[in-house]
């Protein structure tokens, strides 16, 4: 069964994922880890980012192993940069 998600995505996720707002149709039960496996999957610049990504659903950052529900929005950030 797929169930729809926006994801979005922010500073150096946007740039190497080329969007920052988009909608996705995704798996029942996906958490938070498969969905960023997914875009490692499919784009290897971000697969060198997702090591360091952080995960927020619904604008609270949230855990790995949180699972995605339909409509849900998924936001995809990267570390922020100081100094």
């Amino acid at each position: 069964v797929k169930m729809k998600i926006i994801v979005q995505a922010f500073a150096e996720a946007a740039e190497v994922l080329g969007f920052k707002q988009q909608q996705f149709e995704v798996e029942n039960d996906i958490t938070a880890a498969d969905l960023v496996r997914l875009f490692s999957h499919s784009n290897a610049e971000f697969k060198r980012l997702a090591k360091t990504i952080f995960v927020a659903i619904n604008e609270e950052y949230c855990s790995p192993d949180t699972v995605i529900h339909e409509n849900d929005i998924v936001d995809i950030i990267p570390p922020v940069g100081g100094g």
